[in-house]
């Protein structure tokens, strides 16, 4: 399978025409024109796609071996972009399976939320007009983030540990300028992150509350600047004069 700039390709909206990604994988025409025909085309549908629906596309013995391959390069998609959790093509049927959630019914579930104590910090005031960040730019600066950059070029993703050095990276940059990060700020930088790495989702680097299922935001932004305000505010206590 061909390695390019398409291999792990999302869009926020997950509307995008699945072909680009389909070429990407290394499927065969006959393969991709099949997909399309069934209706299977956009990242949506691969997000939910189930083993049944795949068996139905690939009914044709003659296309065991695309079945195969479509498979394995669907499970590392997923994987790779945090879609995981919904159905696996590897699951034997689906029939008894609940249908996953659209977005919106999601919503509706946790829309009455508590506030983490966190988020309702006067501290952490939201910022009306954020700045956008050249993540690129600033990764140039750093020994890391050229090693970064070099390996995303060859291999057209990033690890676990690279996307979490490019957060201490933006994190560390902003709380030397600012100590306050708003929420509406994490979202800028997350899709400043995803404008610098095609491959890489937003929902990584942050994930809003109405969308988290929990109490508090999620997403590797929100964690490295928590921590480090954490730090902060315990170093802090620990130098303030007792009376």
């Amino acid at each position: 399978m061909t390695q390019n700039n398409e291999l792990y390709f999302v869009d926020p909206e997950y509307k995008a025409d699945a072909t680009r990604i389909y070429h990407s994988w290394g499927l065969q025409q006959r393969t991709v024109d099949r997909l399309l025909y069934c209706g299977i085309s956009t990242l949506e549908h691969l997000i939910y796609m189930t083993a049944e629906d795949t068996e139905i596309v690939f009914k044709d013995d003659s296309m065991l071996g695309e079945k195969i391959l479509f498979r394995k390069s669907l499970k590392k998609w997923r994987e790779h972009n945090g879609f995981d959790d919904h159905p696996d093509t590897n699951a034997s049927t689906t029939s008894d399976r609940q249908k996953p959630e659209t977005i919106k019914d999601f919503e509706l579930k946790i829309s009455q939320p508590r506030r983490c104590s966190w988020e309702s910090d006067s501290s952490v005031p939201a910022t009306a007009n954020p700045k956008h960040l050249d993540v690129r730019d600033l990764l140039r600066g750093t020994h890391k983030g050229i090693k970064i950059l070099n390996a995303y070029d060859k291999n057209c993703m990033l690890t676990n540990s690279e996307q979490a050095q490019i957060c201490h990276i933006i994190v560390d940059h902003h709380m030397a300028k600012d100590r306050k990060m708003s929420l509406e700020q994490m979202s800028y930088y997350a899709k400043d992150i995803v404008k610098a790495f095609p491959s890489e989702v937003e929902r990584t680097y942050f994930l809003p509350r109405s969308m988290s299922g929990t109490k508090c935001p999620q997403g590797k932004l929100f964690h490295r600047y928590s921590n480090e305000n954490a730090k902060l505010k315990k170093n802090e206590r620990d130098n303030t004069p007792s009376e």
